[in-house]
């Protein structure tokens, strides 16, 4: 089967596709650019949405109910977890971990899936890194790929030379400059998730590996924002899309642009996300700056509340949060406590 082959280089691309990919490439050059820019902005959002990224599949997967502070020592792996739920996550965490932080070092190929596979699975079961040993009638697609209408998908022993192929075929495709890397990502999705590689966990292993392509193409958005969130808002238009590209796949009778225009819109959905996550960023230390210029523009003894009438769209936090960092950098000092606490500038 070629993956690569006329299907995908002859693919009908509408005018909406060429605009989706055309937006996503320019916030990809915004971002490169304030990357370079606030890298400690960057650097403080990639740590922050670590544990977000964890809590959003926690989200993804009914009954998953965990608090912060077992989460926080589960990922930090201060203590092994206690049962299946919590195994699941520590997997997850350790899968998405070898993602984010090495895929600059893991190549492409059937290793590194197996790898994820095993990441993923190592605690639920003893075929975790391996590929289904048995053959399977899929019946479209839903959650997790499961069947839902008569879909013939690869036989058993056919499925690591398939991914094998599928592999080479996407290396040897990114290797062109006429093609926009979106689309070899989009098409290697597709297929992946067509041959069913596994007894269990196709779907999740397909959505660690579009972040694990987007993050070898330059698309540094999905260190920012989750991925697995948008699917997920994307859960009903998503396999719909894919239950009609599947059609006919096994005798490579399919049609690429419903997936094709539907992980375009997710990916774009990333970068929107990601745009207002900044915007609010840049407002809220907006705020904060003026808040620090208020304060330190008081003569004489002052109090909390003094600010509080100056500023009345500071939260207590806020307030509090600031104050503290002023004191810390010696600019403020309280000259006495409790209800009427009053505080003085230090020149």
């Amino acid at each position: 089967m070629c993956f690569f082959g006329g299907k995908f280089l002859h693919m009908p691309l509408n005018m909406e596709i060429v605009q989706l990919i055309g937006e996503i490439k320019n916030y990809q050059g915004r971002l490169a650019v304030y990357e370079t820019e606030f890298p400690n902005v960057f650097h403080k959002m990639k740590y922050t949405m670590r544990s977000r990224h964890i809590k959003c599949f926690i989200d993804m997967y009914q009954g998953m109910n965990l608090s912060n502070v077992r989460l926080k020592k589960l990922i930090e792996q201060d203590q092994f977890p206690q049962n299946m739920r919590e195994e699941e996550i520590t997997c997850y965490h350790d899968a998405f971990a070898l993602i984010y932080d090495q895929h600059e070092m893991l190549p492409i190929n059937v290793s590194t899936i197996l790898e994820i596979h095993f990441q993923l699975f190592k605690y639920a079961t003893s075929d975790s890194g391996t590929f289904r040993q048995q053959n399977i009638i899929c019946h479209g697609f839903s959650n997790e790929s499961v069947p839902i209408s008569q879909h013939y998908t690869l036989p058993a022993s056919d499925v690591p030379i398939a991914l094998e192929n599928l592999c080479v075929e996407y290396n040897q495709t990114l290797s062109n400059p006429k093609i926009d890397s979106l689309l070899p990502i989009i098409n290697f999705i597709f297929h992946f998730t067509c041959i069913v590689p596994f007894d269990k966990g196709t779907g999740r292993v397909v959505r660690l590996l579009l972040s694990f392509l987007l993050l070898k193409a330059k698309h540094s958005v999905v260190h920012y924002i989750s991925l697995d969130s948008i699917i997920k808002k994307f859960e009903i238009p998503y396999y719909e899309a894919l239950y009609k590209s599947s059609a006919n796949w096994f005798s490579q009778e399919y049609n690429l642009i419903f997936i094709v225009e539907c992980l375009l819109r997710i990916i774009h959905a990333g970068y929107e996300e990601l745009q207002i996550n900044l915007i609010e960023y840049s407002i809220g230390r907006k705020k904060n700056i003026q808040l620090r210029d208020c304060i330190l523009q008081q003569e004489g003894a002052f109090s909390k509340e003094d600010i509080r009438r100056l500023f009345p769209t500071a939260s207590e936090s806020t307030l509090q949060r600031t104050f503290q960092g002023l004191q810390a950098e010696k600019k403020v000092k309280l000259m006495s406590k409790g209800r009427s606490a009053k505080w003085m500038i230090l020149s």
